[in-house]
């Protein structure tokens, strides 16, 4: 499927990172387990859903951005201002889920996609 995640910053000891982008699984669960503090999210911003959302726009291509729960995090509202402020056919879709049940949502809609279903 053609899927972009936009990733989260975690930040332990003080270093940012970016969630599958300099950061893998592996390396995620050593550093906390060396770490003296608990780590630290924050929500992906209006620049990184700009930039990502006009690469796509430009292309012609419609978006769907399934969204992490607006009950836990600003991801949502961020990627709802961005929206806004661009032109073109952008869907923001609140999974009110994390994790898991987020993912289930992105797989459904690209098999739903893929079945000829329009995004609306």
């Amino acid at each position: 499927y053609d899927i972009e995640v936009i990733p989260l910053t975690i930040i332990i000891n003080d270093i940012e990172y970016k969630d599958g982008q300099n950061l893998t699984n592996e390396e995620f669960y050593k550093l906390i387990k060396e770490c003296d503090e608990i780590p630290k999210t924050s929500q992906a911003t209006y620049v990184q859903f700009e930039e990502i959302f006009k690469k796509y726009l430009e292309q012609g291509k419609k978006i769907l951005y399934i969204s992490g729960s607006s009950k836990v995090t600003g991801t949502y509202q961020s990627a709802m201002i961005t929206k806004n402020d661009l032109q073109g056919e952008i869907h923001i879709f609140d999974s009110l889920n994390l994790s898991y049940g987020c993912g289930a949502q992105v797989v459904t809609a690209c098999e739903m996609n893929e079945d000829g279903k329009s995004i609306e």
